[in-house]
């Protein structure tokens, strides 16, 4: 039943995707221009130099106000949200049953594990941030086993795959390959680095939803290991110059030292029973296969939706 699709097509579907939506990134940057206060960038424009150099107007006329109510409204908003506590409990699908009743204890004590761990009280903050100052709120949650306790070093092997030992028959350990416990990761992303299917009437149709990011060259390669052509697919790419929104200064700066890696997760379908992902660069695809457990990673939510528009926006475009 399932049909890998080819790496020309993944990238099609990429620029399709970002392309149907660049309106849309433009203005989720803006709105995060706004509540910062960077909405006045050209002050030095030719326009307002005429003005200020003019001798035909007075000084009193030459005087600029600008009032920016925005980020104050915004925090109103977040604060009314944050203040109600929000979050989720588990309780029993059968009150009387008392077996029904111990998994629930249960789940409340590894959910309650999880906030602690994961520090949820920011994490509901950041989230309430990109809801109401973006317009979109996007998280994807997976198991990695390079976080979490760490537990030692993989027993070494030599040149023929045999596992290696020192001279009194203890193994020997690889520095090279640490081990960890594993954890739970919840990787929060911005609504302008999501992409979708370019015929989706919303999210929740879209068969697929993407997402760019920068990484780390040096993270990359630790983890193709030694494979020689995903090592060149993330040369190639490293070899492109990216610009990155900063929406600290308001402004694109060159990436350095990191490439444009492209996540492709796929819905469980007909197609794809138990969905499946892409992770790759434009040169090529680095990693592939069906989503653990047939669990689709992304979660997201929105502040406004429009009829027949997929993405949604935020309170400051009213504003």
């Amino acid at each position: 039943l399932m049909r890998s699709l080819k790496h020309q097509d993944l990238v099609r579907y990429y620029k399709e995707g970002e392309s149907a939506d660049n309106y849309i990134y433009a203005e989720q940057r803006s709105n995060l221009m706004l509540v910062a206060g960077n909405h006045y960038a050209r002050k030095d424009s030719v326009f307002l130099g005429r003005l200020r150099d003019s001798k035909h107007m007075s000084h009193e006329q030459k005087l600029r106000l600008t009032k920016n109510h925005i980020q104050r409204i915004c925090k109103i908003y977040e604060n009314n949200i944050l203040t109600q506590a929000p979050g989720v409990s588990v309780s029993p699908k059968n009150e009387s049953e008392l077996q029904d009743q111990k998994v629930a204890e249960i789940c409340n004590s590894v959910w309650e594990d999880i906030k602690y761990r994961h520090r949820f009280s920011d994490r509901i903050r950041e989230y309430c941030q990109d809801y109401i100052r973006i317009g979109e709120c996007f998280t994807k949650i997976f198991w990695d086993e390079t976080k979490g306790q760490f537990l030692g070093y993989e027993q070494a092997v030599d040149e023929f795959g045999q596992p290696m030992v020192d001279e009194m028959g203890q193994p020997v350990q690889d520095t090279a390959r640490p081990k960890f416990s594993g954890d739970l990761v919840f990787e929060r992303h911005f609504g302008f680095n999501v992409f979708r299917a370019l015929e989706a009437k919303n999210l929740d149709e879209s068969w697929f939803v993407g997402i760019r990011k920068m990484v780390d060259i040096d993270d990359l390669k630790a983890r193709v290991g030694d494979d020689e052509e995903k090592l060149k697919f993330i040369q190639e790419s490293r070899d492109e110059t990216y610009q990155v929104f900063d929406g600290q200064s308001s402004s694109y700066q060159k990436a350095n030292n990191q490439c444009l890696v492209l996540e492709m997760y796929i819905r469980p379908s007909q197609q794809f029973p138990k969905g499946y992902y892409y992770i790759y660069t434009t040169a090529g695809v680095l990693f592939e296969g069906e989503l653990p457990f047939g669990i689709f990673p992304i979660v997201y939510t929105g502040f406004d939706e429009v009829p027949t528009n997929p993405r949604y926006h935020s309170i400051i475009k009213h504003l």
